[in-house]
């Protein structure tokens, strides 16, 4: 199993998300995407099930049942392999290949 963590860009988009929804949808939607984009998370650190991403080196992982993915990649340290979410993006937000992923 791989150790995931989070960069602060990432906490930083995950937090603007969970925000969002509470202000301009629901609370109770807000936790369960929330929860959702959570277990995808920890999931990567069991099988990282993601695509090759728009930007060299980083992967991306679809939340089910959402409208986000989950881009991250992957560094091996001490004969050991680690997962870095990078971003928390929605799909509808548009960026280029060989681009940053975009943050709030």
């Amino acid at each position: 199993m791989r150790a995931v963590g989070w960069t602060a860009p990432a906490q930083r988009a995950n937090r603007a998300i969970v925000n969002y929804l509470g202000r301009e949808v629901d609370e109770q939607v807000a936790r369960l995407v929330h929860e959702r984009i959570l277990a995808a998370a920890n999931k990567l650190g069991e099988v990282s099930t993601g695509r090759p991403g728009r930007t060299f080196g980083t992967y991306e992982k679809s939340v089910a049942r959402t409208g986000y993915i989950i881009v991250y990649t992957t560094r091996k340290w001490a004969d050991r392999e680690f997962i870095f979410i990078l971003s928390v993006v929605h799909t509808r937000r548009h960026w280029r290949r060989g681009q940053p992923p975009p943050t709030p």
